[in-house]
Formats: C-alpha cells, sequence, structure tokens
C-alpha cells in the first residue's frame, strides 16, 4: 500500500487490488508491481502469499511484473530460496 501511495503522489495513475480481484482486474492494468521481503541472489523474491500467484496470472495474460525491494533486501547469501527455509506451495 505504501508503494501505491507514494506513485499516487507522483500522479502515476495507480490501482490497488486485493489478491482476491487480481485475476478479474488484470485486464485493466498495464503492468504489475509487488513488493519483497527479500531478494536472493538468482533473482527470486521471498514475499507474502498471494505474490506468485499474481505473477502467473500476469505472466498468462502478457503483463510485465516489477519487484520493488529497499537495497539491504538483497542478499547474497542464499544464492537460491529453496536454502532460505522458507517453504514453497507449488
Amino acid at each position: 500500500m505504501r508503494l501505491s501511495n507514494e506513485l499516487a503522489k507522483l500522479d502515476v495513475p495507480v490501482k490497488l487490488v486485493i489478491d482476491s480481484a487480481v485475476a478479474y482486474t488484470m485486464d485493466e492494468v498495464d503492468m504489475v508491481f509487488v513488493g519483497a521481503d527479500g531478494v536472493v541472489e538468482s533473482g527470486g523474491i521471498i514475499n507474502m502469499m498471494g505474490t506468485y500467484q499474481i505473477s502467473l496470472v500476469a505472466k498468462s495474460m502478457s503483463k510485465p511484473v516489477y519487484v520493488a525491494a529497499e537495497s539491504y533486501k538483497v542478499s547474497l547469501q542464499p544464492t537460491e530460496i529453496s536454502e532460505c527455509g522458507v517453504k514453497l506451495l507449488l
């Protein structure tokens, strides 16, 4: 929500959507921005539940997905998400 507020202050058109409405509204957006709790060296992101599903819907509709994270959240170790101790439910 913080990112959408900051973009709106810069007069960037923003649409904040709850996770359950993503598929319904995806055809109305040009791109998707998500935040991240962490970024690993391989480019994978660690984030709250829902980010993976949002990205899948965006990919299926050819919408670009961008991740915004502070530089201190980038970790050179571990190099793979599987090494982070985070369970991925696929």
